[in-house]
């Protein structure tokens, strides 16, 4: 759940903004496939902080980003970058693990000040409905 707060730039053929604020996400379910010699192993994460868990399950983090509007089109183009803080591994793992997430988007906005966000994170697709920005 990202609480970003924006700036845009008002140019005449372009609108550019930047992005900045915190996140945190929370895991709901996973799973982790091996190839190797062949074959394919499946197996189901684990979540919490005991030492015989994989992961933790909630993330944190910053967002920073930036993109543009295009004139008078409908249109948003993004690029963004989450850093996350949170250590994921359980305690007593040895060591760190820490989220790092490149990812772009557009917007489209129709009538009634709605808009959909399609966000491409790796083997994501989130659609947000979200009221009228910045």
């Amino acid at each position: 759940m990202p609480a970003n707060l924006g700036v845009k730039f008002d140019l005449d053929a372009v609108k550019p903004y930047l992005l900045f604020g915190p996140y945190l996400s929370v895991a709901l379910a996973g799973r982790v496939r091996t190839e190797a010699n062949r074959r394919t192993v499946t197996q189901t994460v684990s979540f919490g902080n005991s030492f015989d868990d994989d992961l933790r399950r909630i993330d944190f983090g910053f967002t920073f980003g930036g993109g543009i509007e295009l004139g008078d089109l409908p249109l948003q183009i993004f690029v963004a970058y989450d850093l996350g803080l949170a250590n994921l591994q359980p305690s007593g793992a040895g060591f760190t693990t820490r989220s790092r997430l490149f990812f772009f988007g557009v917007n489209f906005f129709f009538e009634y000040a709605w808009r959909v966000m399609l966000l491409a994170k790796p083997t994501v697709v989130y659609l947000v409905l979200a009221g009228r920005g910045f």
